[in-house]
C-alpha cells in the first residue's frame, strides 16, 4: 500500500508539473497572440495610409494630365483655326 501511495504521489506530481507547464505555455501563446494582433493593426494602419497616398497621387497625376491636355488643346486649336482660315483664303 505504501508503494501504491508513493506511485500515486509521483503521478500527481507529474500531472501537476504538466499542468503548470501547459499553463505557462498558454500564457506565453496568449502574449504572443496579443503582440501579433498589435503588429497586424499597425500593418493595417500603414496600409491604409499608403492607399490614401496612392489615391492622392493618382488624383494629382490625373489633374496634371488634364491640365496638360487642356493647355495642348488651347495651343493647338488656335493653330488649327489659323490654318483653316488660311485655306479658306487660298
Amino acid at each position: 500500500q505504501k508503494s501504491q501511495i508513493k506511485h500515486y504521489k509521483q503521478l500527481l506530481h507529474m500531472r501537476t508539473k504538466s499542468l503548470i507547464d501547459h499553463h505557462r505555455r498558454l500564457k506565453y501563446l496568449e502574449k504572443k497572440n496579443k503582440e501579433s494582433e498589435q503588429i497586424l493593426l499597425e500593418i493595417r494602419r500603414d496600409n491604409d495610409t499608403l492607399l490614401q497616398r496612392i489615391d492622392q497621387f493618382i488624383l494629382t497625376y490625373d489633374n496634371i494630365s488634364t491640365e496638360l491636355n487642356n493647355k495642348k488643346c488651347d495651343e493647338i486649336f488656335p493653330q488649327i483655326n489659323t490654318n483653316l482660315k488660311r485655306r479658306k483664303l487660298d
